[in-house]
């Protein structure tokens, strides 16, 4: 699973540091309450956002064919392409919310964002550890994160559109 860690953090260079330079083209509309421009730049990110999502998605799929026809050992694991898939989901979901954690930090919220995915990371890992205690079962571990990741979304929809 090594192997797949490391290919989903190579999948996550799509972002490619929009969420940063984003942030710094927010701070001044949030700054200056120029809502039309915070709108405007809100939609363009969620819009760049999705693409990447996709687009993550796409090469996940093609990464998944390329590593279950010409790793060998990876066809030794039974469900491995259900298993990739899980992988390549959880990291294009993360783009859902990646608008609203990048307005929350040119909002000087950072702190927010951390906490939100500090202790979703927390609470994920401690669910995962206790299925895999008492079940054994690596799709359940798995489907935790997708949970995990979707819950983290609404609760950074809810503290925006609170906002």
């Amino acid at each position: 699973m090594l192997l797949f860690t490391q290919l989903t953090a190579y999948l996550n260079l799509a972002e490619l540091g929009i969420g940063v330079a984003a942030a710094s083209l927010l701070y001044k509309p949030l700054s200056e309450g120029d809502y039309a421009k915070i709108k405007y730049l809100t939609l363009l990110l969620s819009t760049i956002y999705r693409y990447i999502s996709f687009l993550v998605l796409l090469i996940g799929i093609v990464i998944g064919f390329g590593i279950y026809f010409f790793i060998d050992s990876v066809n030794a694991v039974s469900h491995v392409f259900i298993y990739w898939a899980f992988f390549v989901i959880n990291t294009s979901l993360t783009y859902s919310y990646a608008k609203h954690s990048t307005l929350l930090t040119a909002n000087q919220q950072y702190s927010v964002v951390r906490k939100i995915q500090g202790g979703g990371k927390i609470l994920i890992i401690a669910l995962q550890i206790l299925l895999l205690v008492t079940t054994h079962n690596f799709l359940l571990y798995l489907l935790v994160e997708t949970i995990g990741v979707i819950v983290q979304y609404f609760i950074f929809k809810n503290i925006i559109n609170n906002d």
